[in-house]
């Protein structure tokens, strides 16, 4: 799979950020947090705290409830990892 651009994954995780709308203490929440970090170790050109943030979002994953959100993750997870 090809790897997207920075500013296509920027504007993949903004939008997954925003449909993760949910509390720090459930898996959406977890989640939500490892893409804002994610996302600003990307804009701090740290690639390699990148890369383990995305890992850790990886782990969380499958605690994901739903389906068609979960896939798009797994989706953006693939092409950056």
């Amino acid at each position: 799979m090809t790897r997207i651009t920075d500013k296509e994954a920027l504007a993949r995780m903004d939008e997954l950020i925003h449909d993760l709308d949910a509390p720090l203490d459930t898996p959406q929440g977890l989640m939500r947090e490892h893409l804002t970090a994610a996302r600003s170790y990307l804009l701090g050109s740290m690639p390699e705290e990148y890369q383990l943030t995305l890992e850790l979002a990886r782990e969380t994953l499958p605690e994901i409830d739903q389906p068609e959100l979960r896939s798009r993750i797994d989706d953006f997870l693939r092409q950056q990892l």
